[in-house]
C-alpha cells in the first residue's frame, strides 16, 4: 500500500529532480498538489496547472501553509488548441480531482455559467512560455496527468517545447 498519492512516480520524479540540479518543474493537471509540492520542497520552481476550481483552493492553501509561494506558479486554465473558449469538465467517479475535458462540437456552443466549477477557460501551452522566460527557465522535467487531453499540450506547444529543455516526461 502507498503511504501517499502515487508514490511510485513521486519517488521516480524526486530522483530524476536530484540527479538533474539545474532542472525545474511544470506540472500540468497538478490536481491537489502532490508532486507540486515534493518539487517546492526542494526549492525548485514549479509551474503548476490545473483547471478546476477545487483543486486550485486546496493547492493554493497548501501553497500558502508550507510557504513555498515564491517558488511555484498557478495557472488556473486547462490546456486546450486555442485560448479563450469556456469548455465543461466531465466529473471522475473515482477521483474527485481527475475531470476530464469535453471537447465536443456541441459542448463549444452551450452557453456556460462562468462560477460553475465545471466551465473552465482554455489556454495555449504555448501561453505559458512568458512565465518560464520570466522564471529563467531554461529546463524543466514536465509531468502531464489531464485525463486524455495530453496531445493539445503537444499541438499547442510548439515554442515551449522549441525553448526549453525537457529531456524527461512523465505521464
Amino acid at each position: 500500500q502507498d503511504s501517499i498519492w502515487e508514490e511510485g512516480g513521486v519517488k521516480l520524479m524526486l530522483e530524476l529532480l536530484l540527479r538533474h540540479p539545474h532542472l525545474d518543474f511544470i506540472d500540468i493537471g497538478a490536481n491537489v498538489g502532490t508532486y507540486t509540492m515534493y518539487v517546492a520542497a526542494l526549492g525548485r520552481f514549479v509551474l503548476a496547472i490545473d483547471c478546476f476550481r477545487p483543486n486550485l483552493e486546496r493547492l493554493r492553501r497548501a501553497i500558502q501553509l508550507r510557504n513555498v509561494g515564491n517558488r511555484v506558479v498557478l495557472v488556473a486554465n486547462a490546456l486546450y488548441t486555442s485560448s479563450g473558449k469556456s469548455l465543461r469538465l466531465n466529473p471522475a467517479e473515482r477521483n474527485v480531482g481527475g475531470q476530464s475535458l469535453e471537447t465536443s462540437p456541441q459542448n463549444q456552443t452551450m452557453p456556460q455559467r462562468e462560477d460553475d466549477p465545471y466551465v473552465v477557460r482554455t489556454i495555449q501551452f504555448d501561453d505559458v512560455l512568458p512565465i518560464l522566460v520570466d522564471r529563467q527557465v531554461r529546463g524543466a522535467l514536465l509531468k502531464m496527468d489531464i485525463e486524455g487531453s495530453e496531445s493539445f499540450v503537444v499541438e499547442s506547444g510548439g515554442r515551449v517545447f522549441d525553448t526549453i529543455d525537457i529531456p524527461y516526461v512523465m505521464m
